[in-house]
């Protein structure tokens, strides 16, 4: 089910990746239905990065070591 639930999310966001809250100037974040968690996405003109699927009780900051410099 949790699995399933990211599949969707991703579809949501494929679909008008722009209509989500920024979390940074560069990074924005959709939360998953039924689950604690939230899915933090970059965009640039050619792909959809999919950065971290976070648990809502961890630090936000957590996932930004993955960003390039």
């Amino acid at each position: 089910m949790f699995k399933s639930q990211v599949k969707q999310t991703v579809q949501r966001v494929q679909a008008d990746p722009e209509s989500y809250s920024q979390l940074t100037p560069r990074c924005r974040y959709l939360e998953l239905k039924k689950f604690p968690y939230i899915l933090v996405f970059d965009v640039t003109a050619d792909a959809l990065l999919i950065l971290a699927v976070l648990h809502t009780a961890q630090s936000p900051e957590k996932w930004q070591d993955r960003l390039d410099e």
